[in-house]
């Protein structure tokens, strides 16, 4: 049995945010339990709005930024969004900077991108190596 399982409703990783097709749904948390509903969001801006409009508290922020992170990458290789680690960045930032006050979200996701470009430069590197 998986963890998720035996969450409730509230927590569980997919009702706090999913994406389906080529939209981010974010649980409504404004409205929950009165209402059972998700903010639908097409672009990284739309994303933004709903986390500063706080239809997600805390943990689920943090849940709304990694799965974002996974949306810009579906749009990058649908070439909606420009396909590079500074288009990552940029976008990124946009949502991350939409909740001043979850600095977790903001800390993971810059030690993730810290990460990636390390990667990215030795991967570059051993490929120049090679040559």
């Amino acid at each position: 049995m998986d963890i998720n399982d035996l969450l409730p409703h509230v927590l569980k990783k997919r009702v706090i945010a999913r994406i389906e097709h080529e939209t981010l749904y974010i649980h409504n948390r404004k409205e929950y339990p009165f209402k059972d509903e998700y903010v639908a969001c097409n672009s990284v801006e739309e994303i933004a709005h709903a986390l500063s409009s706080m239809v997600t508290q805390g943990g689920g922020v943090l849940q709304v930024v990694l799965t974002s992170m996974l949306f810009i990458a579906r749009h990058m290789e649908q070439h909606r969004i420009v396909c590079s680690i500074e288009a990552l960045l940029e976008n990124i930032t946009i949502i991350t900077d939409a909740r001043k006050t979850n600095t977790t979200a903001k800390r993971v996701v810059d030690r993730i991108l810290m990460n990636l470009q390390k990667m990215l430069i030795i991967s570059h590197l051993q490929q120049s190596m090679k040559r």
